[in-house]
């Protein structure tokens, strides 16, 4: 009995008008004492969003616009959170208009090895690998189709040097806010409740910690988390979690498009679906001073199993057991609970984004405090560029004013076709997502699909050529 996961309907979208203030409105909310700071902060971000890949001196242009930036990161008041606290504002208004989001939690690093001088940088790899810089965690809402919304939250830190190790009981007796994996709980406390929009927070095997999970179902929020850990049940149950629900009725089989890894190409893998509603026994935790913020006690939780058939050799098997403290009644529940954790992979692509296309990682500040804020601005582009990549695959159809302003619309329609007199009424977001995506190296042939976010953001940089010329003919006054 094969089952398809079916795509949901969006029958509320958030559809923008984009004009030049697009920076001005996604910061709108920026609270700084110096009003020429906060018009400074808006200009950096327009100019940066412009030419993602670029350095900061290029991409502002002058030596001015290029002083004022760094400026800007160097001001005391200029911080990474106040930045993005605008940024959320915008995030929530969107997460408001769907009736489902969901907010995707995972941790990346920020590798700064390269920059030696760089002070305020800690460990990230292996005592031999001698690498360098910050751990950076973030939860991104996306719809159920996986359009992002932006950032709901994202903390940033260097961890401490190596000092001497503790004893394994050392370890279970520190309290969870002493544990760097505090970082899921936090996550979860930042995202928001919101009346009329059911928020689900999805997370990966890392985050399977027992804290979580009582956080989540304390404070009555989603959470849906995959597990690694094979834990007991509360009796009459003998078995651990695995087996339990290995051993309950089949309810469907489907067939999943798994992503591609550094061993393994991307295939196709037919899985077996289970799903039962279990509660977790509680685990032994040794006793330390000021530990049990939160009293570990059983959990009701529903379990989805997903288990690959008939694997092929030289793979790892798909092998899914997602906990969840929203309700799993019948199969459809169960299928849509795997869809919700297919979106996971946005959040890869996502740091994909920040990394490769905005080049964080290649951001030579004298310190830390100079790099968080210019990281704020570039978690917006990086959100803008991944929105607008699915902005045009959801809402083919929608008017490419809802993220292109009008000379740059105009700059591209012109390049496109070889036709200089703009049309009375614009192409869609589709039709100038694929322009902006030939000029990155997209072909665009039979078979190839959609664009994908690498040539959308070096087609965003040539973008940025063209509308310089462009304007050189039609003055910004000739848009009123």
């Amino acid at each position: 009995m094969d089952t398809e996961i079916t795509t949901p309907k969006i029958t509320r979208a958030v559809v923008r008008q984009a004009d030049s203030g697009w920076c001005e409105e996604e910061l709108a909310g920026l609270e700084l004492p110096d009003g020429r700071m906060r018009q400074r902060a808006i200009d950096s971000l327009k100019r940066l969003s412009d030419q993602p890949s670029a350095s900061i001196p290029e991409a502002s242009g002058d030596w001015a616009a290029t002083k004022g930036t760094y400026g800007l990161f160097a001001h005391e008041t200029v911080t990474h959170g106040v930045l993005l606290a605008a940024h959320r504002e915008q995030t929530i208004e969107r997460m408001q208009a769907y009736d489902l989001v969901l907010v995707v939690q995972d941790s990346s690093y920020v590798e700064l090895t390269h920059y030696q001088s760089m002070e305020g940088v800690g460990p990230i790899g292996t005592e031999k690998q001698n690498v360098r810089g910050l751990v950076m965690h973030s939860g991104i809402a996306l719809t159920e189709l996986g359009m992002n919304l932006g950032t709901v939250h994202q903390s940033v830190w260097a961890r401490p040097e190596p000092s001497e190790p503790l004893s394994e009981k050392e370890r279970q007796a520190r309290p969870i806010e002493e544990k760097e994996s505090y970082k899921w709980l936090f996550g979860l406390a930042e995202t928001p409740k919101l009346a009329g929009t059911e928020v689900v927070t999805i997370c990966d095997a890392e985050a399977d910690v027992y804290e979580l999970l009582a956080l989540a179902v304390e404070s009555e929020k989603g959470l849906l988390v995959r597990a690694s850990q094979d834990r007991a049940l509360m009796p009459p149950e003998v078995n651990l979690i695995r087996q339990t629900v290995g051993a309950t009725q089949l309810r469907a089989q489907l067939t999943l498009k798994l992503q591609a890894k550094e061993t393994e190409p991307a295939r196709e893998a037919k899985v077996s679906v289970r799903y039962k509603q279990v509660k977790l026994k509680p685990p032994y935790r040794p006793k330390g001073e000021g530990y049990e913020s939160l009293p570990l006690k059983p959990l009701t939780l529903w379990a989805v199993q997903v288990r690959e058939v008939n694997p092929p050799a030289n793979v790892t098997p798909v092998e899914w057991l997602l906990l969840t403290t929203v309700s799993v009644q019948n199969t459809e529940d169960a299928l849509q609970r795997i869809r919700w954790y297919c979106q996971r992979w946005q959040i890869e692509i996502w740091h994909k984004i920040l990394k490769s296309g905005c080049r964080i990682e290649h951001r030579r500040l004298k310190d830390t405090d100079r790099l968080l804020p210019c990281l704020a601005l570039y978690v917006i582009i990086a959100w803008r560029l991944h929105w607008l990549t699915h902005l045009a695959r959801h809402e083919p159809d929608a008017p490419c004013t809802t993220a292109l302003t009008d000379p740059e619309w105009q700059a591209l329609y012109a390049h496109a076709t070889g036709i200089t007199e703009p049309p009375v009424q614009p192409p869609s977001i589709a039709q100038v997502v694929l322009w902006i995506a030939q000029l990155g190296g997209f072909l665009a042939r039979k078979g190839d699909g959609h664009p994908g976010v690498t040539v959308l953001w070096r087609g965003w940089r040539r973008l940025h050529d063209l509308v310089a010329m462009w304007t050189l003919f039609h003055p910004l006054s000739d848009y009123g």
